[in-house]
């Protein structure tokens, strides 16, 4: 972990190379408070930081159903809509699971993606998602915008670009100075994990947890006072690293939103491949 002061935008930064990284330095802290307090789970995904850290170790299985669910939904749409864009093949290993095919018995049941269009070969897209969210932010919805993250990075995946993915969590100490959380969760080079993004970017744990035992351990001065029980640990604010890693995506929130996760994730997906030119 790298932590240093910005000082011409008095940004205090915390950079982690792996969301691995960022578990390790969130789970060695002493000086546990509101990370570890124990509270309604529901609120902050978890009963204590141990357990945050474990999941985020070891994998995020017991209510990866509700958001496999509502995944599944986004990825069906997506996939109507791109129409032809994608070649698929049956395969022994592959990206979905065809289920008619594994209730055959068929062990050719996966479904692999092939995209090879030269237009797109050697192009990455830096991918940064906003982690932060007030208090009064349900895990439902920090669980949609997760969705809606993890849904753009696999069909940008899919089409044949290279793809790299960081999550911020901004804290605003009412206008006196910022806090910034930057973690790299995927390098361009490395196979897609679903699962490991998922837990990042969808649980609440992630932030309620992890982000707060990050700000209670951090070197930025004004933590010593907002990142206390009662305190809030300061305000969310937009991303502040986007021109730090070059981003070409940002997820902050969703625009003219209809209250449908599905419909308005679809239609931010396929807005955001054609705004960059790769359909």
């Amino acid at each position: 972990m790298q932590g240093h002061m910005i000082t011409e935008r008095n940004i205090w930064l915390d950079q982690f190379d792996s969301l691995n990284e960022a578990l390790v330095y969130a789970g060695a802290n002493t000086d546990r408070r509101s990370s570890d307090k124990e509270r309604d789970s529901k609120w902050a995904g978890t009963p204590d930081l141990d357990s945050a850290v474990k999941l985020g170790v070891d994998g995020w299985h017991d209510i990866r159903p509700d958001v496999d669910a509502m995944f599944s939904k986004m990825e069906e749409q997506i996939n109507m809509a791109l129409g032809d864009v994608f070649e698929t093949r049956f395969d022994y290993g592959g990206d979905s699971v065809d289920i008619d095919r594994f209730m055959m018995g068929d062990p050719e049941c996966m479904i692999d993606y092939v995209t090879t269009p030269a237009g797109r070969m050697g192009r990455v897209v830096r991918v940064l998602v906003n982690g932060s969210a007030s208090a009064s932010v349900s895990p439902e919805r920090i669980m949609q915008r997760g969705v809606l993250a993890t849904a753009l990075v696999d069909v940008l995946a899919k089409l044949g670009v290279g793809v790299e993915v960081w999550l911020e969590s901004a804290t605003d100490d009412h206008g006196k100075s910022k806090h910034s959380q930057l973690i790299k969760l995927h390098s361009s080079e490395e196979r897609l994990d679903i699962d490991n993004l998922m837990y990042a970017m969808a649980h609440p744990s992630m932030l309620r947890r992890v982000g707060f035992s990050i700000l209670e351990r951090t070197g930025w001065a004004n933590a010593k006072r907002i990142a206390q029980e009662g305190q809030g640990y300061g305000q969310p604010h937009d991303c502040l690293m986007k021109d730090y890693i070059q981003a070409d995506i940002v997820i902050d929130k969703l625009q003219n939103a209809t209250g449908d996760p599905v419909a308005d994730g679809v239609a931010y997906i396929m807005s955001t491949v054609k705004g960059l030119d790769l359909l």
